[in-house]
């Protein structure tokens, strides 16, 4: 399987199980600890999705660890 294609964020690792811990929120919400919006936190490596034919990575990790779907 080829490596995930990666945007400008990085992807990080994460050993949770990300897929039952994340929660829905919009990607323009500003972070509480950093103040950037949510689009731009890295996202976690552990989660892939191969919907359209390419690997991407779909969940983000806020700040304070939580994971985002946007």
């Amino acid at each position: 399987m080829e490596k995930p294609r990666l945007t400008p964020r990085q992807a990080i690792t994460c050993s949770e199980d990300c897929e039952a811990l994340f929660i829905r929120v919009d990607g323009r919400v500003l972070c509480e600890t950093c103040h950037k919006p949510y689009y731009d936190h890295p996202y976690c490596a552990g989660q892939i999705s191969t919907i359209g034919g390419d690997p991407q990575y779909y969940i983000h990790v806020a700040c304070d660890g939580r994971h985002l779907k946007l």
